[in-house]
C-alpha cells in the first residue's frame, strides 16, 4: 500500500476517533445538566412541600417526572407520580386522571404491563379519563396488540 493511503487511513481513523470523543463528551454534558436539573428540582419540591404550598409543589413535581422519564430513571420517577397523586389530594378534591395516566406510563416503562392496564383502568373508571387521542399515539405501540388495549378503547 503506498505511504499516502496509509496516511490517508490514519487521518481517516483520528477525525473518526476525535467525533466519537466529541460525541461522548456532549453526551456527558447533557446528562450531567440533567443531573443538575433533577437535583436542583427535587430540593425545590422538597421546600414547597416543607412550606405546605402545593400547589408549586405539584407543578414541580410534574417536571421532576419527566426529566426523571428523561434520564430512564423509571423507579424514581415512579416515586415522583405517586407524590404528585399525594400532594395533589392536598391541593385540590379534583382528582385529575393524568396522575394515573403518568403513573401509568412509567409502569409501562418499567415494563410492567399489567400495572400499566391497571393504573388505565383506573383512569377511565374512577377519574373518568376520556382522551382517545392519548390511546392513538404512537408511543403505546408496546402494548396495541394486548387485549387489554382494545378493551381500554372500548
Amino acid at each position: 500500500m503506498k505511504r499516502s493511503t496509509w496516511i490517508l487511513l490514519c487521518v481517516l481513523f483520528l477525525s473518526i476517533a476525535f467525533c466519537a470523543q466529541a460525541q461522548d463528551a456532549t453526551r456527558t454534558a447533557k446528562q450531567e445538566k440533567l443531573e443538575r436539573e433533577i437535583h436542583n428540582l427535587q430540593n425545590e419540591t422538597a421546600a414547597l412541600i416543607k412550606a405546605e404550598k402545593f400547589a408549586q409543589a405539584s407543578d414541580k413535581l410534574e417536571r421532576l417526572q419527566m426529566l426523571l422519564m428523561d434520564a430512564g430513571k423509571y423507579q424514581e420517577a415512579l416515586d415522583a407520580s405517586f407524590k404528585i397523586e399525594e400532594v395533589s389530594r392536598k391541593v385540590s378534591d379534583r382528582k385529575s386522571p393524568w396522575n394515573y395516566v403518568r403513573i401509568g406510563e412509567v409502569y409501562l416503562s418499567l415494563g410492567d404491563r399489567d400495572k400499566f392496564f391497571e393504573w388505565m383502568e383506573k383512569a377511565i373508571h374512577e377519574r373518568s379519563f376520556t382522551k382517545l387521542e392519548f390511546f392513538q399515539d404512537g408511543h403505546l405501540a408496546a402494548v396495541k396488540n394486548d387485549p387489554r388495549y382494545k378493551r381500554l378503547l372500548d
